[in-house]
């Protein structure tokens, strides 16, 4: 355990201000804004529910698109561990597909 300026680390093994812990954290914040932007479930009857797309979904893929393309020199693969962590192909990439498929959207 280390501490800095009062505060207290407890994740051990990890140095404090590291550059991959620095890239995941900004990240993270980064692709979960965005992710959230997307859309989400809304349900229209008690049985029922659909995906509502967001505002700004389709700037929102491009995003995602290009945060994914970070991805090409980082061999820890930082991105795609985000984007399975915020499981954003099963809640929203995949639903978004399904909602404008044939639609023209």
């Amino acid at each position: 355990m280390a501490t800095k300026g009062g505060a207290i680390s407890i994740i051990p093994g990890q140095r404090e201000g590291s550059p991959e812990e620095t890239r995941r954290s900004i990240l993270s914040r980064a692709i979960q804004n965005v992710v959230s932007a997307l859309g989400g479930f809304e349900q229209i009857s008690p049985t029922e529910t659909v995906y509502v797309l967001g505002d700004s979904c389709l700037g929102c893929l491009k995003d995602l698109k290009k945060l994914w393309r970070k991805d090409d020199t980082d061999d820890e693969r930082t991105v795609a561990r985000i984007f399975y962590e915020c499981r954003v192909l099963h809640n929203d990439l995949i639903p978004i597909l399904l909602e404008t498929a044939g639609k023209g959207k």
